[in-house]
Parts: structure tokens; sequence; C-alpha cells
């Protein structure tokens, strides 16, 4: 695989590898497009979701929670802030046709989840919160009773569609020693529910396992079971009769298809000369997984990393595009009628200097498209 390095200067993109892929580079025309948003201050985009008009729109943070929409060119149509500078708004999923539920981390003087309901514009028309701290890949979405169900860590809230608590579950241990962390979920038949994340292993630090865990309407834990190999599961995918689940092991991102009863039917883990990381992957038109993360070449510098597999579980493409300069990511994809779009963050440059001396730059909201074969250029 050649690694294309992608150089932002302003509105100009340039394509570096080596010296044949440079040549075709130079003629080729662009078919993706890479944007870099508040170039002021640290900011990075988390979640997306299509709107009713083919347009997205991306939750994140820029000071504070932050949304806008944008068209499938990278366009920004609007933008919208909530909450004061300590706030990020980490996820967002559709709620109905024209509203959407927005999750967004408190830091502040209140400390916190702050749960949002918004329209299509960006409009406030609800608000709740929630006395946990958000783990990294919470997740919030609608269940079939117009409700929502949270997860964080080791916190499960059921809501009502008024946004009011249900009932909240937490899955921990005395000594914390065995605690669960949940990341997603999906909803079964008859009520029941599917969570999965993973198990923090007993004296020993650091040490974790993949979990799954099947429970009634109310949260009650009816069959659970550990996957010791693979150490974490971030999101679930249902295809079918059959779950497809996007993890991670200490060293390189996983896709796992299994039965639903939770029998592995095959599992692919990445292997490369680089360790990398799954954050997020979907199902595309053509029913094979496209999964994006990132790809490490240090402990504070990566790649952005994109790969497609069939539905066996075989790889037919890899990419990985950034400067190198920091952790380059993508936090999110979404299929776009000729490719792929992903939300993320970027480093444009390594170091800046003040009047105090040189300091590292910190992340950039970024958006960034290839073409059906993750291809930045033709």
């Amino acid at each position: 695989m050649i690694r294309k390095l992608i150089l932002i200067i302003p509105a100009l993109v340039f394509a570096f590898g080596n010296k044949q892929q440079y040549e075709i580079d130079k003629k080729a025309q662009q078919i993706g497009f890479s944007k870099i948003f508040y170039e002021d201050k640290y900011g990075a985009f988390n979640s997306m979701v299509y709107d009713n008009s083919n347009n997205i729109i991306i939750a994140g943070v820029n000071r504070n929670s932050i949304v806008l929409k944008i068209d499938e060119h990278g366009n920004q149509l609007w933008e919208k802030r909530y909450g004061d500078r300590f706030s990020s708004a980490e996820y967002i999923e559709k709620a109905s046709k024209n509203t959407y539920i927005l999750m967004t981390s408190i830091q502040g003087d209140k400390i916190g989840t702050q749960v949002l309901l918004i329209d299509t514009y960006g409009n406030l028309k609800g608000e709740s919160f929630f006395p946990i701290i958000l783990q990294q890949d919470s997740k919030i979405k609608q269940t079939k009773d117009k409700g929502f169900i949270l997860v964080s860590g080791y916190n499960i809230i059921k809501i009502n569609a008024n946004g009011f608590e249900v009932w909240h579950q937490k899955y921990k241990s005395i000594d914390f020693h065995e605690n669960l962390d949940f990341n997603d979920f999906i909803e079964l038949d008859n009520d029941e529910y599917l969570f999965i994340g993973k198990k923090w292993i007993k004296n020993k630090y650091e040490e974790r396992s993949a979990y799954m865990m099947r429970t009634d309407s109310k949260g009650n834990v009816t069959w659970n079971k550990e996957y010791p190999s693979i150490k974490e599961f971030q999101k679930i995918i249902v295809k079918e009769n059959e779950f497809v689940l996007m993890g991670n092991t200490p060293l390189q991102v996983t896709i796992t298809k299994m039965d639903k009863e939770g029998n592995i039917i095959w599992n692919y883990t990445r292997i490369d000369d680089t360790n990398t990381f799954g954050r997020d992957f979907i199902l595309n038109q053509s029913g094979n997984l496209v999964v994006v993360g990132k790809e490490y070449v240090s402990d504070v510098k990566s790649y952005l990393m994109i790969f497609e597999l069939t539905n066996n579980g075989e790889l037919l493409w890899q990419n990985s595009y950034g400067l190198g300069l920091g952790k380059d990511t993508a936090t999110a994809i979404l299929e776009v009628s000729d490719g792929y779009i992903m939300s993320g963050e970027i480093n444009t440059t390594e170091y800046k200097e003040n009047e105090f001396g040189l300091f590292p730059v910190t992340e950039r909201a970024w958006i960034f498209k290839v073409n059906k074969q993750g291809v930045y250029r033709d």
C-alpha cells in the first residue's frame, strides 16, 4: 500500500507518494476533498448523521459544543453552539423526520451529560441533564417506544420520549476491578436489548475482555459472553440474522461476524506493520463493510485509516491519509453517492511559535472525502 500524505494550504491539496505515484497524481482529477474547520482553536468532529435532504449534520467541539450542517461537497450551511466553553458534542442520532438527539459532555462548574433535542436547523426543542461523566464512544439511540437509551461506561439509562429517566442500571463491582464499560447497543424483539463493550479484568491493570450482554426491557441481564482475544467491542450492526461488530485488540482493529447467540462466524484482524485503532464502520450499498479510524506511526502521531471488507471478511482495499504531524484520525463515516465522507481531526502543523517558545499544535476539525475505492485522487 502506498501511503498518500496530504498537505493542506488553505484551499489547496497536494498528494505525495513515490515518484510514479506523484506523476500520476499531478495529472489526476481531484475526486475527493479535504476541509479544515476552526483553524484558530482546537476542534474535533465526533459524529455525523444524514438529514432528510441528503445533507449531513455533524456534532463536535470548538471551545464549546457545536453542531453544523454541510452538503455532500463539504460546504457549510449553518452552525449552532450549545453550552459553555467546557462542553463537547459527542454523538448525534436521528430521532424523527425532522428532529435529532444530541449528547454533550459538560466539564465546567456543572459536570455531567446534557441530552438535547434539536430540529433540522439546530434549534433547541428540549433538554435533560444526567449526572454521569461521558466516556469515549458513548451512544444514545431511540428505541421502539419513542424513548431513548444512553450507554456510557458502566451506566445504561432508559429515557422516555419527554426526556425523563425511566431506569438507570449501573454494572460495576464494589472495588471497580470488574466494571463493565459499554459502547453501543441494539434493540431486539420482545423488548430486549443487546449491549456491547468491554469488561475490565480483576487484579490486572489495563487488562480487558470484549463483552456482550443481553437484557430484558428493564436492563436485567439474561445472558452474557466474554471474548478475551478481542479486548473491546465498539460498534454493532445488524445484518439479516447476524451481527457484525467492530472492536479492537491491544494493537489492531478487528471486525467480527456472529450469529444471534453470540457465536463467532468469522473474525478479521487488521495485519499491518503499524498499529491501528477503529472508530466507526458502516454497511455500504454493496453489502460490504467500510471501516475507519487511525493508523499509528508513534505514540503521538497517526494517519486517518480506511479499508473495505467483503461480507466474508476478505480485505478489498486499504488506504491511509494525513500529514503525520499529530493524531490525524477519522471518527465517523457516511456513504455518499460517489464515495465516503469522514469526519475527525487533523494536525496541520507540528509546532507553533509564540513569545514563550515552541508549543505543540492541537487538533483541528476535519472533513475528508474519498471515492468508493477509498482513493482521494482518481
